[in-house]
């Protein structure tokens, strides 16, 4: 289990390096000069209207921007993510979507659904899709190191099966 964020990007690093070179291979940049700051941190939460948990709050605050592909886990502005957990929001109960109002995107993917949110209030990580007759929302993680350590390893499987592809 991955718990550092040095840890975190050698493993994405090593996949990176690990797929063939194509046009689709595992794409993964990280900036930390100096992350994110106290104030845009308060910025993003007065425009979605709820607070960080910690666990994502202190992400935020190591990296400036954090993505893997075209997912962007942090984003180099954060009022983007604000703004889109505000659209999700304000569009819920059109969509039937269950998108609580303490709840908040983690960055954007290049997917519109599913979306993935984070309880400002538990910390758990949720996987939500306006697919079907009724929007579900879906734990998929207690925090968001969990919720990263699944996505490391989607994306060593996504790099395995393109490798296995001959990509």
């Amino acid at each position: 289990m991955i718990t550092t964020y040095e840890e975190l990007e050698n493993t994405l690093r090593e996949i990176m390096l690990s797929t063939k070179p194509n046009d689709i291979d595992v794409v993964f940049r990280a900036r930390t000069d100096n992350g994110h700051t106290e104030e845009e941190i308060r910025e993003m939460e007065e425009i979605m209207g709820t607070p960080l948990f910690q666990d994502y709050r202190e992400f935020v605050k190591h990296y400036r921007s954090f993505a893997v592909q075209g997912d962007s886990y942090v984003e180099y502005n954060l009022k983007n993510t604000a703004e889109m957990t505000v659209i999700h929001h304000d569009n819920s109960k059109e969509l039937d979507l269950d998108f609580p109002q303490d709840c908040y995107c983690i960055g954007s993917f290049e997917t519109d659904l599913p979306i993935f949110i984070q309880s400002s209030v538990t910390g758990f990580v949720y996987s939500c899709n306006a697919f079907g007759p009724k929007g579900t929302m879906k734990k998929i993680a207690d925090n968001f190191w969990e919720f990263m350590n699944a996505e490391v390893e989607y994306w060593r499987n996504f790099a395995a099966e393109q490798n296995a592809q001959g990509h």
